[in-house]
């Protein structure tokens, strides 16, 4: 068995190193906010509720396709199925979180992309110069109930490619798996109102497990143990509109939330609807936008009867945000699959 404290080879992807940071953008509970005739509640989740957010496709592809244009020859990175960010409620279980026992509420994320990637003619080894590449996310959020001190979060990234090439057909994968237990402290504010200020510590325990394999042989394994703390600052700024829909008809109408991660220069804005689930959420590093993704469909059953209900304190930012950074360890780990395959094509030989 491995020993927890052991260190094996790190991974060699873009971000992995800084993965535990960078997962340290999980749940933060908020009181009852109010401002106006706005009133912040606390959401009431049920057993079938179920979230969709778009933007997190098109912003992984658009790592993909600026990390490739890069290496030169690219002619398109095309999506042939997709299913977006979906968030699905499956009611509350008893779990464990860094000692403490109890019931938490339970949440099940999943999201997948296909891709087809095409260079220019006869600038590859691949036949008809394609591969074809699958990602796939799925992750699980515990939720302590009663308190707003511990969760916890548990990912898994799928990465497959396929391609033909030399007379044989061949498929590249990579397996990506990260626990994270979270304990957070601090003092929270009993009403939030714009303006209103306040900091939490948070400290992060983190298990991450890399495997790759080609052609069905056996797994090449690798892993780390991580534990991060650092101080993230909390303000209520305003209330706002964001608009969704093909031509902007729909709307939400919202509270903005600002999350400030000290000592990496990481802001997240959260947008939250009067219900109190998450509408929209923006992060930047510094001035620049990294991530938009918004609500454009969503199943809540508040006021319907539902066989097993509860409630979380915002859960959903902890399942948004806590997935956001996978479009940077996603794409990093596309990027180095996609690496290891010889692109280039044999030089033909001198005319004599």
């Amino acid at each position: 068995m491995r020993p927890r404290t052991v260190t094996g080879r790190r991974s060699s992807l873009p971000g992995s190193a800084v993965l535990a940071l960078l997962l340290a953008l999980l749940l933060f509970p908020l009181p009852t906010a109010t401002a106006a005739s706005f009133r912040l509640d606390e959401p009431i989740y049920h057993d079938g509720d179920e979230f969709v957010y778009e933007g997190y496709t098109a912003e992984l592809l658009n790592r993909l396709r600026t990390t490739w244009e890069d290496e030169g020859d690219l002619l398109s990175v095309a999506v042939t199925a997709s299913e977006e960010l979906t968030v699905s409620h499956l009611g509350s279980e008893g779990c464990s979180i860094l000692g403490w026992s109890g019931n938490c509420d339970r949440a099940r994320i999943s999201h997948s992309v296909n891709v087809t990637i095409t260079w220019v003619e006869n600038t590859t080894a691949f036949t008809n110069d394609t591969l074809n590449m699958s990602i796939v996310h799925t992750a699980d959020h515990w939720k302590a109930q009663g308190t707003h001190r511990y969760e916890k979060l548990s990912t898994v990234t799928n990465t497959e490619t396929n391609f033909s090439g030399g007379g044989e057909d061949n498929v590249l994968e990579h397996d990506l798996r990260e626990s994270t237990e979270t304990e957070r402290v601090g003092d929270w504010p009993a009403v939030v109102e714009v303006g209103s200020s306040w900091d939490v510590e948070m400290t992060e325990t983190s298990n991450v497990t890399e495997r790759t394999r080609e052609n069905k042989g056996p797994w090449t394994e690798s892993w780390r143990d991580e534990v991060s703390t650092q101080q993230v600052a909390y303000r209520a700024l305003n209330l706002t509109t964001v608009h969704y829909g093909a031509a902007n008809e729909k709307s939400h109408d919202t509270i903005i939330i600002r999350r400030d991660h000290l000592g990496d220069n990481l802001t997240f804005l959260d947008h939250f609807r009067e219900e109190g689930f998450l509408a929209r959420t923006e992060m930047y590093d510094g001035e620049t936008l990294l991530l938009s993704t918004t609500l454009v469909e969503y199943r809540y059953y508040e006021s319907e009867p539902h066989s097993v209900t509860s409630t979380s304190n915002w859960l959903m930012p902890a399942i948004i945000v806590g997935l956001v950074i996978m479009v940077i360890i996603a794409a990093g780990a596309a990027f180095a699959v996609v690496s290891s395959v010889p692109r280039a094509r044999n030089p033909e030989p001198d005319e004599p």
